[in-house]
């Protein structure tokens, strides 16, 4: 087994430095100016207490924590999943970190990082939506992908954060996830799939050490995280109390636009887009157009893309076949089945995987159709 460089030495200090009980990002950065290593920092712990700012207790605990940590083996672990890093002092770190309240030094990522700059929206609201709130988060994040070239940012969550995530996969487009945990736990386990998919083909981020559970502290550091990746706020539905609240407070602090989608007057759900629409805090929307407009001239946006644009390339050729026969538009068990020439236990279980990855809709008369939410749009 080749030696470490230096790099890597330093990372497998860093990342076990996070470990410590109570060991927060800005203790990292604290140590970090202090000594200028990671490995330095690990092994003179003994300094630590006229650096960090903590009571003399939660210090004993910190400091005894070490004890439970094997670097090697951290390390070890880290790079057998695949984990990626990179802290504040390189290239590749986003820069719209930087400029936030509380800058992580460190940070756990899959996959690719978005490039500097990216144009990207950051699409939030409520765990338990109803099937309006699914349907609009997946029509404005298609729509944003496909009209301009957006990348969709999402906390991975239940709810609307899955359906926008998948809707930009199955639009071809990038997307990135912000996590509440450490890169290594699927929260929610329900988005197992999801998250395999975003670890291939999209992009997972985490502050937290590997191992964090989701708590619920946790999440409203992760919300400035994603308002500040993107170049707006987009709320799809949230509850009087919902969380969006807190990514809507970010993003004005980091100077975002705030864009909310109204809803019944009759569902609880459309409390926090009315609230910030009344207030004057949010743009009404009602289409990706009323937000692109305000990057970009309506004429350079692109034409719409028609169900014979979507990119099923990913798929194997047996689930092409059923995906092709689709295409056709709505069609009964049996056309998909005789059209695509698959038994009708393997149509079945594609159907069903499809539906949950809001690729395919079931209608009435166990009618199937892909979930294309894309409408032609006059430019008049």
């Amino acid at each position: 087994m080749r030696p470490l460089s230096s790099r890597e030495t330093e990372l497998k200090y860093l990342i076990s430095l996070h470990r410590l009980e109570h060991m927060e990002q800005k203790h990292l950065t604290a140590l970090m100016e202090y000594f200028g290593s990671a490995e330095t920092a690990w092994k003179k712990y003994r300094g630590w207490g006229k650096i960090l700012s903590l009571p003399a207790r939660r210090l004993e605990t910190m400091i005894d924590s070490r004890k439970e940590i094997q670097p090697e083996k951290l390390w070890d672990y880290a790079k057998g999943l695949g984990v990626k890093f990179t802290t504040v002092k390189d290239d590749d770190y986003p820069d719209a970190f930087r400029e936030i309240y509380d800058v992580p030094y460190l940070l756990y990522y899959f996959g690719t990082l978005p490039k500097q700059g990216r144009f990207a929206f950051t699409v939030v609201g409520a765990r338990k939506c109803d099937s309006y709130g699914r349907d609009i988060a997946k029509k404005f994040a298609t729509d944003l992908v496909r009209r301009g070239n957006a990348a969709i940012v999402a906390g991975m969550a239940e709810g609307i954060d899955a359906a926008a995530h998948w809707a930009a996969l199955n639009a071809g487009g990038e997307t990135i996830a912000i996590l509440g945990n450490g890169i290594d736990v699927i929260y929610p386990s329900i988005n197992t799939k999801l998250y395999m998919q975003l670890k291939e083909r999209g992009c997972l981020i985490s502050e937290f050490p590997l191992g964090a559970e989701s708590l619920k502290h946790h999440f409203p550091r992760r919300n400035r995280l994603m308002s500040a990746l993107g170049n707006g706020v987009v709320v799809v539905e949230g509850t009087r109390h919902s969380g969006v609240f807190h990514t809507v407070s970010h993003g004005l602090e980091q100077g975002k636009e705030i864009y909310a989608v109204p809803g019944s007057v009759f569902q609880g759900l459309s409390y926090a887009p009315h609230f910030l629409i009344k207030e004057g805090t949010a743009k009404l929307i009602t289409c990706a157009d009323d937000i692109l407009e305000d990057f970009m001239d309506l004429e350079t946006i692109k034409e719409i893309e028609t169900v014979d644009d979507m990119d099923f390339s990913h798929h194997p050729p047996a689930e092409l076949r059923v995906l092709e026969a689709l295409k056709q538009g709505p069609l009964s068990f049996d056309e998909i089945e005789k059209l695509s020439g698959l038994p009708s236990s393997k149509v079945s279980a594609l159907l069903t995987e499809w539906e949950m990855d809001d690729l395919v809709r079931q209608e009435a008369g166990r009618i199937f159709s892909l979930c294309n939410y894309v409408q032609e749009v006059s430019h008049e």
